[in-house]
C-alpha cells in the first residue's frame, strides 16, 4: 500500500454496514479524529450491501450525523459525495453481499477520493471473502485500495452471533487500530 496520511484538511466520509454501527465503528471514528482530521462523516446501516448505497434509502437501523439525515433516509452514495466532497472515502461493506460494487466503486473514482474498502471480517459462518476483494479490485480499476481486516483472526468460538464482535470490545479495538493504521501509514 502506498504511503498516505490524513491532515488536518482530510474530509473523511465513512460508510458501512453493521459492523459500522458496533464498537469497531466508533473506535475507528475516535481514533480517525485524533488524527486531527477537519471533518469525519460515520455513516452505517444495517443489512446494507453496496447497491443499497448506491440507491440511498430506508434503513432498518441506522447511524446518521444530522448534517447527513434526508427524511430519515440514508442517502445514497452519490448525494453524500456531493454534499460532503470528502478526499477520502473508506468503505467497510460485504458482510450482506457483493452487489453494487461496480457502481458504488464508480462513484467514488469520478469523486476523486482516495478510497480504501474494509473487507468483512472473519464470521463463524460467512461468504468467504477472497470472491468480494477480486470484484472491488476490477470495479475500483486502481483508484481504490483493499484493507483486509482482522487478517490471521478467527471469529470467536463461543459468543457473540457468529457475525457481529459487539460482545469481543478489544477484537473491536484491535480491528480499528489495524484498519487505520493501513490507511494512514
Amino acid at each position: 500500500m502506498a504511503a498516505f496520511k490524513m491532515n488536518k484538511d482530510s474530509v473523511v466520509l465513512v460508510v458501512g454496514d453493521s459492523h459500522l454501527m458496533s464498537p469497531f465503528g466508533s473506535d475507528l471514528q475516535k481514533l480517525i479524529l485524533a488524527l486531527g482530521v477537519k471533518r469525519v462523516e460515520m455513516i452505517g446501516a444495517l443489512g446494507f450491501t453496496p447497491q443499497h448505497w448506491v440507491k440511498g434509502g430506508a434503513a432498518t437501523s441506522s447511524i446518521l450525523n444530522a448534517a447527513v439525515r434526508k427524511n430519515g433516509e440514508v442517502p445514497s452514495i452519490g448525494n453524500l459525495l456531493k454534499d460532503i466532497q470528502p478526499n477520502v472515502v473508506i468503505a467497510s461493506l460485504g458482510t450482506n453481499g457483493a452487489a453494487g460494487v461496480e457502481p458504488f466503486c464508480k462513484a467514488v473514482a469520478e469523486a476523486g477520493a482516495k478510497f480504501f474498502w474494509v473487507g468483512p471480517p472473519p464470521m463463524r459462518k460467512g461468504p468467504p471473502t477472497a470472491a468480494l476483494k477480486k470484484q472491488f479490485e476490477a470495479a475500483a480499476k486502481g483508484k481504490g485500495e483493499w484493507i483486509e481486516s482482522l487478517e490471521g483472526q478467527q471469529y470467536p468460538a463461543t459468543g457473540g452471533d457468529g457475525v457481529h464482535y459487539t460482545t469481543f470490545l478489544p477484537i473491536c479495538k484491535t480491528w480499528a487500530t489495524s484498519v487505520l493504521k493501513e490507511i494512514h501509514s
